[in-house]
């Protein structure tokens, strides 16, 4: 769904792409399958065969890794004796052949990822765990450079969960000290709030993200670098001949030379020029940071969305770096556009700090006071 295959090439159907656009965005945000399945059957959408959506469809959907651009082969087992194939059994990964960017993506890697993530942990929580570790993965230890990784503990007749690195779990040295996920949650929820949702904001990220957009819009593809390269030296040889024959008068190869010279650098102009007229202006405006702000705000506000919001605001850290002394949390925000018929992101950043010490402190401080 969302590709037509015309003369061997998959080409981009716009009116599906749209619903696949749609299936991810939901994903990502922590919807399950069931959501969005209701949410596709109740605006009348349909599969590729005109079916309504079912979870198998949207199953097969989201893993499909065509979706971002990679196409694989060698992905689907054998025939059976009786030389039927079942589509969902899979090889092991080390038999899988990709190639990124074979095809047109209609989703951004970032996207996909992102939605996928969602899909796994909405999994895992539906399994009833005893406890849902958020930040699972996007730890890094400050000493050692390794994950870190939730586990459950028991001490002073109260049972709780922590998060410590990975090195000490297989008994090797990292003085590191493990940290309460219940500390460190909050602090990463309370962080993101509070930046976000600040009212100032929205301007210093929109100036931010424009600014990065100028640049991937203004960075030269290779064929165009390499024009500027060659028209440079071009020009020197172009000036010497010149210089050549003002001093020595009419030479028949220094003139055939010039000739070539001059052709050359019209062809490499031609190039330059080329390249600078497809680009065009493209900005993120406030009202688009505003409102992905205000969903994000909105949805966290919600009493009914607690679920889903841990898996929303997962997507929204790049990386937490725990040592001794500090905790830092890096979030990114991602914002899509549309360059050269393929849809890009370009990400905002920003990062939290504050000292373990303080942060454990306040964080039962609070504790205190709820009890």
């Amino acid at each position: 769904m969302g590709y037509d295959i015309i003369n061997g090439e998959y080409i981009i159907n716009e009116a599906e792409a749209l619903i696949v656009r749609e299936i991810f965005e939901m994903a990502a945000k922590g919807y399950g399958y069931n959501t969005i399945i209701k949410e596709l059957n109740a605006k009348g959408y349909k599969t590729k065969r005109g079916n309504p959506f079912g979870k198998n469809s949207i199953y097969d959907l989201m893993r499909n890794e065509r979706y971002k651009g990679t196409y694989l082969f060698n992905q689907t087992a054998k025939r059976n004796s009786k030389r039927k194939r079942n589509m969902h059994k899979y090889k092991d990964e080390s038999e899988v052949i990709r190639i990124e960017n074979a095809i047109p993506a209609i989703v951004s890697k970032d996207l996909w990822e992102r939605a996928n993530a969602s899909r796994k942990l909405t999994a895992k929580t539906s399994t009833n765990a005893k406890y849902d570790y958020l930040l699972s993965g996007l730890i890094y230890c400050g000493e050692c450079g390794a994950k870190f990784h939730g586990t459950h503990r028991k001490g002073g007749g109260k049972p709780y969960n922590v998060y410590r690195c990975n090195k000490q779990s297989n008994q090797l040295k990292c003085g590191c000290r493990e940290i309460k996920a219940e500390f460190l949650e909050s602090f990463v929820i309370d962080s993101l709030a509070e930046h976000f949702f600040n009212s100032g904001i929205v301007e210093i990220i929109t100036e931010q993200v424009n600014n990065k957009i100028s640049e991937m819009l203004n960075s030269d593809n290779e064929q165009a670098v390499n024009a500027k390269n060659a028209l440079s030296g071009l020009k020197t040889v172009r000036s010497n001949l010149v210089e050549t024959l003002a001093e020595t008068g009419y030479n028949k190869v220094i003139t055939e030379k010039l000739e070539d010279v001059e052709r050359q650098i019209s062809e490499y102009q031609a190039i330059i020029e080329a390249e600078q007229s497809k680009r065009k202006e493209i900005r993120i405006t406030t009202a688009e940071v505003e409102n992905k702000i205000k969903e994000l705000k909105s949805y966290m506000k919600n009493p009914d969305n607690t679920d889903r919001t841990k898996l929303l605001l997962r997507s929204y850290i790049e990386r937490i770096d725990v040592d001794n002394k500090t905790v830092k949390v890096t979030f990114k925000v991602a914002f899509s556009f549309c360059l050269k018929g393929e849809e890009q992101s370009v990400f905002y950043t920003h990062t939290a700090k504050e000292y373990r010490l303080l942060l454990e402190k306040k964080c039962k401080s609070e504790c205190r006071e709820t009890a």
